[in-house]
């Protein structure tokens, strides 16, 4: 299976600074665009493409959506090379989330500056030959499939877990740094298919376009950037970055 991705990152065009990061093979970004190599998918792969959307003032938010990516692309470096996926979900599920959230929470702790930080995280982690989707809090995952858009992910908000629309959009009862909380992760590796283009968001793209508006503008070979861009071009009232993966037809 090969793989084609895109990046882009930026404050929007309301806030000062950016408190979204992303993770993508390897490499952090914040503040920038980028386009990759195709990647071709082995059992031998072990990689992220993810977005953080760091809550907790102007200091708290950036350090959170960073230690998050950090730690979690540490772990996946760290996994053996046999390793055993359905484990290692345990394993992300229970002792990768607790060690984050009690690092987030003694840094927070040590510095009134990072008081009440929190994360966002979400997208697919690509290790011995599957594709697990991960998330905690708001930010989505949506696949674009033969001209349809169909959202990946499950909001961690009031606002989907009540069914009531008059709740905003952004306040969200699960995040990495709360002292209670939970990832969601499940195996897709079947449901991925050649053709198939993924789109990876934090709330500052969904917040400002609907579902049919994404999908208009998301459609490849359209890259991140101009995704981010119509974000931007309609208001831009939060930080966005997006990631685009396109699995080669």
């Amino acid at each position: 299976m090969k793989l084609h991705f895109t990046v882009a990152s930026s404050a929007g065009l309301v806030r000062e600074n950016n408190e979204d990061m992303a993770l993508l093979v390897g490499a952090f970004y914040r503040d920038v665009t980028d386009e990759l190599p195709q990647v071709t998918l082995s059992p031998e792969s072990r990689f992220c493409a993810v977005v953080a959307d760091g809550m907790g003032g102007y200091e708290g938010g950036e350090v959170a959506s960073e230690m998050a990516l950090r730690s979690l692309g540490a772990f996946i470096a760290a996994q053996p090379d046999d390793v055993d996926v359905d484990g290692l979900i345990s394993k992300l599920k229970a002792d990768w989330l607790a060690d984050v959230t009690a690092a987030m929470l003694e840094a927070a702790a040590a510095d009134s500056r990072l008081a009440s930080m929190g994360t966002t995280l979400t997208g697919f982690i690509f290790i011995g030959g599957r594709v697990l989707l991960v998330n905690v809090g708001d930010s989505r995952v949506y696949r674009l499939r033969d001209g349809f858009l169909k959202q990946m992910t499950i909001d961690h908000s009031l606002r989907q877990l009540t069914g009531d629309m008059s709740q905003p959009s952004n306040v969200i009862y699960n995040a990495i740094g709360l002292q209670e909380s939970f990832i969601d992760v499940s195996d897709v590796t079947a449901r991925i298919a050649p053709g198939d283009r993924y789109v990876i968001c934090s709330d500052g793209l969904c917040d400002m376009l609907d579902d049919d508006e994404i999908a208009a503008v998301a459609s490849a070979p359209a890259p991140a950037s101009d995704i981010a861009s119509a974000a931007c071009r309609a208001g831009g009232a939060d930080n966005v970055t997006v990631v685009t993966v396109d699995v080669e037809a």
